[in-house]
């Protein structure tokens, strides 16, 4: 027998797709909504939660999302897929970066969430516990802001449960990237966080963490570049939903496993000085070795007032493209370089 799923006012119908929207937090004179979908097959079967949108400028997310949620048949479904293409929905709005442009706080990082904090806070909590943790695996999507290019890689929560671990892991191998990073709580990770910026290095504070610490295998996909929408990144993003759910048993098919993937580990996040102009000197996806040039800061003489060195050898696997640098690591432009070892 399959059982209805309700979320708000939005509730399941089997053999149906229903569309809708969840008011997750109040304005002064508005409310911020969710755009929600709950596609569930007449067959009895698991279910997948995919959340994108959570910084507001990563469209190749949020159109795979939006693309899922339109071409998926109920019909053909065992079990049940709920569907948020925007988890952030006012800094898609204000094509803001990284943060909610509300309260200034990064959503990656805002897990469990607290109903009586800011509101980046309450609807991470609401995420978390009304929709989350109705699945049996959740799919995060992200693939960098407007200011970012990066190689698409698949986080993979290692929370030291078995079980739980490894079926992250064959749900990251679903998509058709060839890095994973395992990723690690503060406590057993050697990355430091900026100073001053709500930005999460580790584990900690994420969605996919707080999902798999509590025996819900999941993973998070980085596929995207400078908010471009190109076929490539959202089709990676697609391509391996459409793999989840065979995986699962959702659609019907054998799922296609990435092979030959490769593991990054312990992340360093690099940021400049001084302030004034940022001239890069390698690109994402470059092989670095530790107190290798990456960029310079230079005055508007053109005087270089600095030279940013890498701290470790490894992998470039994002690099900040805006030109402007001041002289301290920002809300919305944490780091220039995300460099990692790569095993």
């Amino acid at each position: 027998m399959v059982t209805s799923i309700k979320i708000g006012e939005v509730r399941s119908i089997p053999g149906k797709s229903v569309h809708g929207t969840y008011k997750v937090a109040e304005r002064a004179a508005s409310t911020i909504d969710l755009p929600i979908s709950i596609i569930q097959g007449r067959k009895p079967g698991p279910t997948l939660v995919i959340i994108a949108g959570e910084h507001g400028c990563e469209y190749s997310g949020i159109v795979a999302a939006v693309k899922l949620a339109r071409d998926l048949r109920a019909s053909e479904l065992s079990g049940t897929v709920i569907i948020v293409p925007l988890a952030n929905p006012v800094a898609f709005d204000a094509r803001y970066l990284f943060v909610n442009p509300i309260d200034q706080v990064n959503p990656y990082g805002a897990y469990p969430g607290e109903p009586g904090a800011t509101v980046t806070f309450q609807i991470a909590h609401k995420i978390l516990n009304d929709i989350a943790l109705k699945g049996d695996a959740v799919v995060h999507l992200h693939g960098a802001d407007y200011n970012e290019a990066l190689v698409p890689f698949n986080y993979v929560p290692m929370t030291g449960r078995k079980e739980v671990d490894e079926e992250s892991s064959r749900l990251a191998s679903c998509f058709p990237v060839l890095y994973h990073l395992d990723a690690l709580p503060a406590s057993k990770s050697t990355s430091v966080p900026p100073v001053g910026t709500t930005y999460a290095v580790t584990a900690d504070g994420t969605l996919y963490w707080e999902v798999a610490s509590r025996g819900i295998p999941a993973t998070m996909v980085e596929s995207g570049k400078e908010g471009k929408l190109e076929e490539e990144t959202i089709m990676i993003h697609y391509d391996g939903l459409i793999n989840v759910m065979k995986h699962m048993g959702i659609l019907a098919g054998k799922a296609e496993y990435q092979r030959g993937v490769r593991i990054l580990k312990n992340p360093v996040l690099v940021a400049n000085r001084s302030a004034g102009l940022f001239i890069p000197k390698v690109g994402y996806g470059e092989s670095v070795n530790k107190g290798q040039l990456l960029g310079e800061i230079w005055n508007f003489k053109g005087k270089v007032l600095e030279r940013i060195l890498s701290p470790i050898d490894g992998m470039v696997v994002c690099r900040i493209n805006f030109v402007a640098a001041d002289s301290y690591p920002t809300q919305t432009q944490p780091y220039l370089f995300y460099i990692t070892q790569v095993e």
